[in-house]
Order: C-alpha cells, then sequence, then structure tokens
C-alpha cells in the first residue's frame, strides 16, 4: 500500500469546521479517484483542543504540542518554547505515520517544512512543499531563515508549489526553476454553478467581504470605509462573513458609530451559505495587506462578483480586465469609498452577471482540474 502524508498546521476541527476548508477541500480531491495513492493521509495540530472534523475520504491523525497561551504571554516566555514543541510533536507525530508512505506534502514552508525535510533525511522519504504566501511573507528572502534552512529543505524538495507569482520568482533565484510550480489552490465546483438569488426590493446593493476578521486583512479599513459611504448612500449594505480577534470589535464600533443593519458580521459560514451571499452581492471588498492567492477572491470571480482589492501580487494573477475589478495601491478610506461608489454607478455593471463575458483567470479553476495540473507537475 502506498500511502500520501498531508503535514498542515491547521485543518478544520469540529469547533472551527471552516477554518482553513481549502486543506480539507484539497484532501479530500487527492483521495477521489483516479489517484495513484491507496491512501491520503492527514496530520494536523488539535488547536482547540477537540477532535478534527471527521472526514470518510481521507484518514486523520492530530498531535497535541504545548502552546503555552495565556501563560507564556503573562511571563514573557520566549516565543521559542512553544516553536519547540509543535515541532517536536510534529516530528514525532510524522515518525509514527511513515509507515508505507510514498510522498510527505508539507503545507507551508513554516513550520512543516523542517518537518518533512527531517523526516524524509531519517526515512528516506521523498516530500513537496507547497508555499501559500503567509509563510513566504513572514520567513521569506528578507529573514535569516531564508538564506539557511529554507534555501536547504526547498533545495532537497521534489517539488515546490506556489500560490502567486512572486513566490514563484523568489523561490526559483535559490533553486533550480523547473522544480517550481505556479499553482494556487483550487475552488469548490459550487462557486461555479452560477445560481441566481432575486434581491429583496428593500435590501439594496451588497458589499461583501470573506475572511479573517484580522486586522492584518484590513478589517477596521472596512469598517471605515463603511463609516464615509453610509453618508453619501443609504443602500449599501455590508456584510463580513469570518471569523477572528476583531469579531466583537467590529460589531461593537458598528454601532456605536450607528451603522446598525447597514454592517453585519456574521461569523464563519459554510460555502453553501457564502455562495448564496456572492450571488447577491455587488462587489467583493478585500482590504487584506499580505496574502498568497486568497481563495475568497478566487470564489468571488468565479462567481463573476467584481472584486476591489488591495494591490498584493496575488490579487493582480487573478484580475484580468476592469470588468473584474480594481486594485488600489494604498489603504486610505476615503479612496477606497470614492472607488466603490465609482465601480457602483458604472452602467455596465449588472445584479444579474453574465457569465459569457467575465472571462476567467486561468488560475482559477476547480479541484478536479487543479487535481490534474497537480499530479502532471512531478
Amino acid at each position: 500500500m502506498t500511502k500520501l502524508l498531508i503535514l498542515t498546521p491547521a485543518f478544520p476541527e469540529k469547533k472551527a469546521p471552516y477554518k482553513t476548508r481549502f486543506i480539507q477541500e484539497m484532501a479530500e480531491t487527492l483521495a477521489a479517484p483516479p489517484t495513484p495513492w491507496n491512501q491520503v493521509e492527514v496530520l494536523a495540530p488539535s488547536v482547540l483542543g477537540g477532535p478534527l472534523c471527521p472526514n470518510s475520504a481521507i484518514r486523520l491523525r492530530s498531535f497535541h504540542y504545548f502552546s503555552g497561551k495565556k501563560r507564556l504571554k503573562d511571563f514573557k516566555v520566549f516565543p521559542l518554547v512553544p516553536a519547540l514543541s509543535f515541532l517536536g510533536s510534529a516530528i514525532l507525530a510524522t515518525l509514527e505515520a511513515s509507515k508505507n508512505i510514498d510522498f510527505i506534502l508539507a503545507h507551508w514552508l513554516f513550520p512543516m517544512g523542517p518537518v518533512a525535510y527531517l523526516v524524509s533525511r531519517m526515512c528516506h522519504i521523498p516530500y513537496g512543499i507547497y508555499i501559500h504566501g503567509s509563510d513566504y511573507y513572514r520567513y521569506g528572502p528578507h529573514r535569516p531563515f531564508w538564506k539557511t534552512g529554507a534555501k536547504n529543505i526547498l533545495q532537497n524538495a521534489r517539488h515546490i508549489w506556489v500560490t502567486n507569482s512572486e513566490i514563484q520568482e523568489g523561490v526559483q533565484k535559490i533553486i533550480e526553476p523547473t522544480k517550481v510550480s505556479h499553482l494556487p489552490c483550487g475552488v469548490h465546483s459550487l462557486f461555479f454553478q452560477g445560481k441566481s438569488y432575486s434581491l429583496p426590493s428593500n435590501l439594496g446593493r451588497i458589499l461583501l467581504y470573506v475572511g479573517d476578521l484580522e486586522e492584518a486583512k484590513g478589517v477596521s479599513l472596512l469598517l471605515e470605509i463603511a463609516t464615509l459611504l453610509a453618508k453619501k448612500e443609504k443602500n449599501l449594505k455590508w456584510i463580513l462573513v469570518g471569523q477572528g480577534s476583531r469579531y466583537h470589535w467590529l460589531n461593537q464600533e458598528s454601532k456605536k458609530r450607528g451603522l446598525g443593519s447597514l454592517f453585519s458580521v456574521t461569523g464563519p459560514l459554510p460555502p453553501q451559505e457564502i455562495q448564496e451571499l456572492l450571488s447577491m452581492a455587488s462587489l467583493f471588498v478585500f482590504p487584506s495587506r499580505s496574502e498568497g492567492c486568497p481563495v475568497a477572491v478566487m470564489e468571488a470571480l468565479a462567481m463573476a462578483v467584481p472584486v476591489i482589492g488591495s494591490k498584493l501580487r496575488g490579487i493582480e494573477d487573478l484580475l484580468l480586465s476592469e470588468q473584474q475589478g480594481k486594485i488600489l495601491p494604498h489603504f486610505k478610506a476615503d479612496l477606497w469609498a470614492e472607488a466603490i461608489l465609482s465601480y457602483l454607478n458604472k452602467s455596465s455593471l449588472q445584479k444579474d452577471k453574465d457569465k459569457r463575458f467575465f472571462n476567467l483567470s486561468p488560475h482559477i479553476r476547480t479541484w478536479k482540474e487543479w487535481k490534474k495540473e497537480f499530479l502532471a507537475s512531478f
């Protein structure tokens, strides 16, 4: 029996079933026939302390580690402690799962790259690295880790997959270019169905954001934009979908500003409900400050929803024309508000979107199409 072992620092859990769901979708895609592996296993930490989401198509393995949480924060213990605990636990769990493994696929260069590299050296198992974005921009060419550990890990990998052209260019500078493939994640087939929904007359136009509710994603900027637009347009409704440290702050602050029903934060939602919201949305607004290739933006474009996004290579790779959206090179609320109003007022923007005139980037593909390219790359 041959097995594919997927190493990932994040996977949907029962307490957070939609967290990093693209990892689960990828694993399920690779496990579905036809596949070169008899079994696909996923090894991930149980971050919230509960079990990973059950799945019949793949075997799930979890490990626990000492995160420290409040204790380390209170006593200001150096973060190397939980990092070493994570790596040690991940290596031991990978060695335990290594029997009959044919290939190791490590998601995120760090922290799972070192795990794959060390287990490969000890057990002579080939491995590949999937660089998503946060790992590259946090530990990339401007960091000492890149010139030492990262370079060695990448050079010894059988293949590397990256999610945008900027990462591809950076990695190809230090390893053989043919070993690097620009291959963003796939998109659930649900988002290619283009189901239409009728808009209630009192609903107005919907501006949608889907993603983590963290400052790095620009969510406070969304609130500033909404505050400015509420003074000019009363029929614009903002819906933010996701979870994160800014969830309660966004709800409280929007009420203080008197936005009321014009600004709502739903929390995480299943793909079916996100697809329904996209079907009703006029624009998808995404002011993130750092991204690899955002799956939420790909889902919006697959549904023919134009995107107003920040100037990041992962977003620029996806937008082929002005019809599909606009890139903004700054983070000033007044300029974003102006750009949104200008785009909404274009006569070509219709509530009933026609996909025949919305040519998608070749990087936006179903998981089935992604699988063909992934297997062909090595």
